[in-house]
């Protein structure tokens, strides 16, 4: 009786549970920092000049919306403007809420709304409730809601599912109460503590520590109105009064956006040394929960106040519109675009390594990321093929090469380099290390030998008679996979093995396949018969699989390679199938 031979059946003894978790990859620092700046955006069409205007990003349909606000020249404003990362096109919605200044949007990601609130109209205050639904305006307004009022502040409480409206005023009265919009209805919330009644301030929902953020105001005071500079945190049951050591100056008529890739919540701008005289500021701050920190920017918009602000997730940045240029007596209205520009970075990949014929899915980390036709990448100078632009990774489709390469990124934001990033190795040795997570591209260590994968090259050794088990995890794309286990005697060997292309991996096989021998043997399969390699059909249950343990393994030296294939849950590639890790096993 051969090696081979005896392998299926000393899988008949004892069932093993797979219990062990998977290799995590490590990460490759990127040596680019760079420095944030203010950049223009000059679009070919545009909203016209304004102030108290409101933004959102919807992230369902990828856009920025603008809607009204004022205009000195022109007086309130009825207009709904979107941008699509690069373009404004102004849009018309069967049905518009009232012209309106000094509202306030925000996008509920729960339910993919935009929600607006509030604003003026001459002498006349709103407390309507309308929502953006990607194509229309749609009024939402309840029975039951804040008392009408402009210079309010929404926030999304993401944690929660609600938005969080604090504060306003109606000309005549300054309002200091907390409420939240669940998409039906709005409920007043009663705090035990709560910010002094206020207008003009701004919010930001900080979803890296579940808080919205409040910053400035205008206070009722002895003078009249009086400018603050608080900084309040709401954690959905109570405001508490933070005390950074570094505060911007106080100031209304501000904007605070939260960037999720900074992890900041960003403040540009407002009415600065408000009693009189007002004037408007240029300068940028960043909130990280625990103390204010002003950005010094190589170049800046113009100071200004009553501007809108958002985080663009289409360009991963920062984006500004419109605003006050003057004094409250010299109203001087803008209509420019600004990003607070983040240069391009890159930090990992994932893997690190694949065959020199090319074609291997690999996760490239960066930020801040744009679209797929705004994207490159070159593996030593040879352009890969971009797949699929993520939040924080772009995946790409490996070039031909050969040895250790620089990877290079590059979108609209700049270029990043990953020196001596990837390497290129045999295509006989890119299959030991499996490819299996379907559309991401890692590969992934889900065959274990006697519980590990052996050395950089998967190999490891054990000895005479030496206990022996093999069993297969289960993906992380996915809980259960069907799936067969193969082994042949010896290693693999560029010059004896063939390697079948199979899903996102390749699979290597003596050769021939049949009519000679050393011939691959399965030991558990569930995906039966598999007519390329002819092997026998066993069953078992799917991946994670309870594999069998024999206490005395081989009773000679010998050298055994395992490799398995997985089906692809969903995949459009003939058969379905990926390739795992290969594990080759001395026994000595």
């Amino acid at each position: 009786m051969s090696e081979l031979e005896w392998l299926p059946r000393f899988f008949t003894d004892v069932k093993v549970r797979a219990s062990a978790g998977l290799v995590a990859w490590g990460l490759l620092a990127s040596s680019s920092a760079g420095q944030a700046t203010w950049t223009e955006l000059v679009p070919g069409t545009r909203p016209g000049t304004r102030m108290g205007h409101a933004m959102a990003y919807d992230a369902a349909t990828r856009t920025t919306i603008l809607l009204d606000g004022y205009d000195p020249s022109a007086a309130w404003l009825a207009d709904t403007w979107e941008r699509n990362g690069s373009t404004w096109t102004q849009l018309a919605p069967a049905h518009m809420p009232f012209s309106r200044s000094d509202h306030a949007m925000v996008y509920d990601a729960g339910r993919r709304r935009i929600v607006l609130f509030g604003g003026t109209y001459s002498s006349t205050w709103f407390g309507d409730t309308w929502e953006w639904d990607g194509a229309d305006w749609v009024d939402r307004t309840p029975a039951v809601g804040p008392s009408p009022r402009s210079d309010l502040a929404l926030a999304y409480d993401s944690a929660r599912g609600v938005t969080v409206l604090f504060g306003g005023t109606n000309g005549a009265t300054k309002y200091g109460d907390t409420w939240e919009w669940n998409g039906t209805s709005w409920t007043q919330r009663t705090p035990a503590t709560s910010p002094a009644p206020r207008s003009g301030h701004a919010m930001a929902y900080d979803a890296s520590r579940g808080r919205t953020v409040l910053f400035g105001g205008v206070t009722p005071c002895s003078i009249g109105a009086c400018a603050v500079g608080e900084t309040w945190e709401w954690d959905g049951t109570t405001w508490t009064r933070r005390t950074p050591t570094s505060n911007p100056p106080p100031r209304p008529e501000t904007a605070l956006v939260y960037d999720p890739f900074r992890a900041r919540a960003v403040l540009f701008g407002g009415s600065q040394g408000c009693g009189i005289p007002c004037y408007p500021g240029d300068d940028t701050w960043l909130w990280d929960g625990i103390d204010w920190s002003e950005v010094q920017t190589p170049q800046r918009p113009l100071a200004r106040a009553s501007h809108a602000m958002t985080f663009d997730e289409t360009s991963g940045q920062v984006l500004l519109f419109g605003g006050q240029r003057a004094s409250e007596v010299a109203l001087f209205t803008l209509d420019d675009t600004w990003q607070l520009s983040r240069p391009l970075v890159a930090t990992s990949l994932a893997p690190t390594n694949g065959s020199e014929s090319g074609g291997n899915l690999v996760n490239v980390f960066a930020a801040p990321l744009t679209r797929e036709s705004d994207t490159s990448a070159t593996f030593g100078g040879v352009p890969a093929t971009i797949v699929a632009v993520r939040s924080d990774h772009v995946l790409v489709r490996t070039p031909p090469g050969a040895g250790t390469v620089d990877v290079v990124l590059r979108n609209s934001n700049g270029s990043t380099t990953l020196p001596a990033a990837y390497s290129y190795v045999s295509p006989t040795l890119a299959a030991r290390f499996g490819n299996v997570n379907v559309g991401l591209g890692d590969r992934e260590n889900v065959l274990l030998v006697n519980g590990n994968v052996g050395d950089l090259n998967r190999v490891m050794t054990a000895q005479v008679r030496e206990l022996l088990y093999v069993y297969l995890l289960a993906p992380s794309s996915r809980v259960q996979s069907r799936d067969v286990v193969y082994a042949w005697l010896g290693a693999p060997d560029g010059s004896t093995l063939t390697m079948l292309p199979r899903g996102l991996g390749a699979m290597v096989f003596p050769t021939p396949f049949a009519g000679s021998v050393p011939q691959p043997s399965a030991i558990g399969n569930t995906l039966g018969h598999h007519s390329t390699l002819g092997a026998p059909t066993f069953s078992s249950s799917p991946a994670p699989s309870e594999l069998i343990r024999r206490a005395i393994g081989p009773r000679r030296p010998v050298t055994i390679t395992f490799q398995g294939l997985i089906e692809d849950d969903g995949s459009s590639i003939p058969e379905g199938i990926s390739v795992t890790n290969a594990v080759i096993l001395i026994v000595r």
